[in-house]
């Protein structure tokens, strides 16, 4: 049986149906490429030679599309032939727990001199003609022509070729047997893990006296896998206290660069997915669904000086004083009308004195009535009273409407309204300082970003807040109040974080002095990072969405996150104006025309008086 038969019955007995061949034997890559091809198996095939200039379609996908790799490999008495190409292919990050690779070798190979090529969690397995085995490795009996090798791992960071009985892969038996790969392990042995680490409460918080676990919505995920893998950890603040963005010269700072560097093994913080990021290291399944919003010192309220006439509108008050003078007008020549016909008492006053008297009596009945109090004088003539009637329904429509609208408008506070848009703040503020973290995602999102670009260019590029900086320090230049025309400060950051700050600096016990934007500038999700090819991407993120099926991060989220907050209530803008439009005219126009009926129902029925009244004279004349 030649080396290329017995690598395609183990591409066929994992059920592989796309595979890439790295080609570095020729004689045997014809072979396997015709019978893979016989066996309608799915082929990519690469020199070599071509490794450096071949794009590599796994570069972006965590998953990817090919089943396995498969490589041959002609070694003359001579490792470096090998380690060479495993050293290419590892420049690509082709290596890794979610790739596995069938390695063909015709020559001698040393194992202990290629063990180090490889890493924790590699999927390799080597089927190798001639093989010197070192006394370290350990080794059964096997099929005599061809040995089969699979890189093990304890979970503790050592690795050993372990042998397997070739045969028991080449024949099927029908019974469930022994797994070519290796599987993943779930024990990590006590090991200790690096950490970088970055976040403020409730993110992260530092371990009491005595312990070496430390607390927070993050590290509570991590004291869970801790728990479950068995490893401990140490932890360290990031490099410059930045999360790692790409510069413009293809390096990493911060934390990510920690990563790439391998000097620490995850990364732990408020560090959100980002493309850039998947590409350069392993990132988990999601840990906090977030997104990104700003906040800013919230606009102040109206002045309240002036509030006895808001609720009203202007109209409205020039029409009821002109209906008050009109009002009192009327009733006064009523009143002077009636008295000038048959009124004994006021037939000893001169015409001055019962008009002076009727304007008296006319305007305190009027303003008495609008005021809600009672009148002094009650009139007898149909007439008057018909008036008096009319302004009295017509003054407790107003006043009830007005009475209402005043409680209201004193219970309540207002404010103008927020800007809900960072686009909309730029607009109302045109100079307004707006500050994000450097080298976080939002950081990262608006440089890059077209649609921002002119924001980025004049408020923000200047503002970037370095990585020195803490929370606190940003809060402070936030809340801090500024005088009239002078910029605004505004932060952007992830939306839990603004809230949980926005409680916390407030002076007001009812309305918080601070305000968190509704725009969702853009998702945040906050993740755990590890190296390129971790060994522990998959047994995380299979705990990890455990946690989320059963609501475990749900319910941490809310523990941490909504507890402890102020009563303030955010100016949502709803306030501006209490939530209504002030009266209008045509609110009241129904009151108005009331009104003008009365009047016009007094002067007939006062016309009708002063007929009957002269009727009356004349009638007595004739007698």
């Amino acid at each position: 049986m030649s080396l290329s038969e017995v690598l395609v019955l183990l591409i066929m007995q994992q059920k592989w149906r796309s595979v890439i061949l790295v080609d570095a034997d020729p004689e045997v890559s014809i072979s396997l490429l015709n019978a893979l091809n016989e066996a309608r198996v799915l082929i990519a095939s690469v020199s070599a030679n071509a490794i450096d200039r071949y794009h590599w379609p796994e570069k972006y996908s965590l998953q990817p599309p090919f089943d396995g790799y498969v490589m041959s490999v002609h070694i003359q008495n001579a490792d470096e032939v090998f380690g060479k190409l495993i050293r290419s292919l590892k420049r690509k990050f082709l290596f890794g727990p979610h790739r596995h690779w069938i390695i063909g070798v015709r020559g001698c190979l040393n194992l202990e001199r290629v063990l180090h090529f490889f890493e924790e969690g590699d999927k390799i397995v080597i089927v190798s003609s001639e093989t010197a085995v070192s006394s370290t490795f350990k080794s059964d009996s096997i099929l005599k022509d061809f040995k089969l090798w699979s890189l093990q791992s304890f979970g503790n960071g050592s690795t050993f070729f372990r042998q397997k009985n070739l045969s028991d892969f080449l024949t099927d038996t029908g019974q469930p047997g022994e797994k070519l790969f290796d599987t993943f392990f779930t024990n990590f042995g006590g090991r200790v893990l690096r950490i970088s680490s970055l976040g403020s409460p409730p993110i992260q918080e530092r371990p009491l006296p005595g312990e070496w676990k430390w607390h927070g919505y993050i590290f509570r995920i991590v004291n869970i896998l801790s728990d479950i893998f068995n490893f401990t950890y140490v932890v360290k603040e990031a490099n410059d206290r930045l999360y790692g963005m790409l510069e413009e010269d293809g390096t990493w700072p911060g934390m990510i660069g920690e990563l790439v560097n391998k000097t620490v093994d995850m990364g732990v913080g408020d560090l959100s997915w980002t493309m850039d990021r998947s590409i350069a290291v392993d990132l988990t399944e999601t840990i906090f669904s977030e997104t990104v919003t700003f906040i800013y010192r919230a606009p102040g309220f109206y002045s309240r000086t002036w509030i006895l006439f808001q609720d009203i509108d202007f109209k409205v008050w020039i029409s009821l004083t002109f209906s008050m003078i009109l009002g009192c007008t009327v009733y006064c020549l009523t009143l002077y009308v009636r008295d000038t016909c048959g009124n004994e008492v006021a037939a000893k006053m001169s015409e001055e004195e019962l008009f002076v008297k009727s304007a008296v009596r006319s305007t305190g009945t009027i303003y008495r009535a609008l005021l809600g109090q009672s009148i002094v004088y009650h009139p007898k003539a149909t007439s008057c009273r018909t008036l008096l009637g009319t302004w009295f329904i017509g003054a407790l429509i107003l006043s009830s409407l007005y009475g209402g609208s005043l409680t209201s408008t004193l219970s309540l506070h207002r404010s103008p309204r927020p800007a809900d848009t960072l686009k909309d703040l730029v607009k109302r503020y045109p100079n307004a300082i707006l500050a994000l973290r450097n080298n976080s995602q939002i950081h990262s999102y608006i440089k890059k970003s077209e649609m921002w670009r002119h924001i980025w260019l004049n408020n923000i590029k200047k503002n970037v807040i370095p990585g020195k900086f803490h929370i606190q320090d940003t809060m402070v230049e936030v809340h801090r109040p500024r005088p009239e025309g002078a910029p605004i400060y505004v932060w952007i950051a992830e939306r839990s974080m603004l809230v949980k700050q926005m409680h916390r600096y407030t002076d007001d016990p009812s309305v918080c002095d601070l305000y968190v934007a509704k725009e969702n500038i853009i998702n945040a999700d906050w993740v755990l990072a590890l190296t390129k090819n971790s060994p522990f991407l998959n047994q995380f993120n299979e705990k990890i969405k455990r946690m989320q099926r059963f609501g475990l991060l749900q319910k941490w989220h809310i523990d941490h996150w909504n507890s402890n907050q102020s009563a303030c209530r955010p100016s949502d803008g709803r306030n501006e104006n209490g939530g209504r439009t002030p009266i209008s005219i045509t609110d009241t126009q129904a009151c108005f025309f009331v009104l003008s009926m009365g009047w016009m129902a007094g002067f007939v029925v006062l016309f009708a008086e002063r007929s009957m009244a002269s009727d009356r004279r004349r009638v007595r004349h004739r007698m």
